[in-house]
């Protein structure tokens, strides 16, 4: 398995300096936000070149960019001009992910849509989403839809029912049981076991709740960011069953310090003590599963 440090980490820092860091910390590499006005970021609208540079940097301190973060939601609108463009911003992302060596993206699933509209909507963005999928699959890019609130895969259960309907085999699901906790969904196991077949990426983050507090994405007052490992999220237990059932993805460090930076230690120190909790937790993986690797550098590839 890969460790990646998600570049919200270091919203002080630009792509290089932020893959300094990671060499720092003994990680594989980034995975690397594709946003506007965001230092640490890649724009959406970047020449292949900027791209290529930064894949070069990257290689030039044996890391990678093992995966792209969008923040594209419109693949579900009502407007066919708006998903249009959406698709295209997929597709643009796309070439800028094989021009970083990146072997996958992180896809919202849409905007959130009322209960009574997701079966109609989630036809949208199926849609949406199978156009996008054959470019990707061209070129070996996984697309993977986010357990993430705000969007229509704000459960785990329709984070897979949306991968079930679009049925093709470059889209997977990043696991984030953190948000699924945070926003009072579905806890571990079932999160897992609904969604194993398709887990491609993990965001790795913790969070401290406020006992009696509501869990939603919105009440920021129920919890505090921690450390992984220091929060009520049963890191442990997730880290050795996901390795028990043959998972050889990312793990990305999903340390909050772009949105809360005075809940967190400084993010050299918070992440080392979250990169020991990992490796602690799957230090007996070679036991359970010998071809396993903990961290290290593996061929770019995507999961299917």
């Amino acid at each position: 398995m890969r460790l990646l440090l998600h570049s919200m980490a270091t919203p002080e820092l630009d792509p290089v300096e932020a893959l300094d860091l990671a060499r720092d910390l003994q990680l594989d590499g980034l995975d690397l936000i594709c946003q506007p006005g965001y230092r640490c970021a890649i724009a959406p609208d970047a020449s292949l070149d900027v791209a290529r540079a930064l894949r070069e940097e990257a290689d030039r301190r044996g890391l990678v960019i093992g995966a792209l973060t969008p923040y594209e939601k419109r693949f579900n609108s009502p407007l066919a001009s708006e998903r249009e463009e959406a698709v295209a911003s997929l597709i643009h992302a796309i070439d800028l992910a094989e021009a970083l060596g990146a072997a996958s993206i992180r896809v919202f699933g849409g905007a959130e849509v009322p209960d009574a509209d997701w079966n109609v909507a989630v036809e949208r963005l199926v849609e949406s989403l199978k156009r996008a999928a054959r470019y990707a699959a061209e070129r070996r890019i996984g697309l993977n839809i986010e357990n993430h609130d705000g969007t229509m895969a704000d459960t785990a259960a329709r984070t897979d029912e949306i991968w079930r309907r679009a049925e093709e085999e470059i889209i997977g699901i990043v696991y984030d049981p953190a948000n699924l906790m945070r926003d009072g969904k579905e806890d571990f196991p079932e999160s897992l076991d609904i969604q194993a077949r398709a887990i491609r990426l993990v965001h790795v983050k913790d969070y401290s709740f406020v006992p009696g507090s509501p869990r939603r994405g919105s009440n920021e007052a129920s919890r505090r960011s921690v450390p992984v490992g220091e929060g009520d999220v049963v890191w442990a237990d997730i880290l050795r069953t996901l390795a028990a059932q043959g998972y050889d993805g990312d793990l990305t460090f999903e340390y909050e310090m772009r949105w809360v930076p005075e809940q967190l230690p400084p993010t050299p120190i918070g992440v080392a003590r979250s990169r020991d909790f990992v490796r602690r937790a799957l230090s007996d993986v070679p036991r359970i599963w010998p071809d396993s690797r903990i961290s290290g550098l593996d061929d770019r590839r995507c999961r299917s």
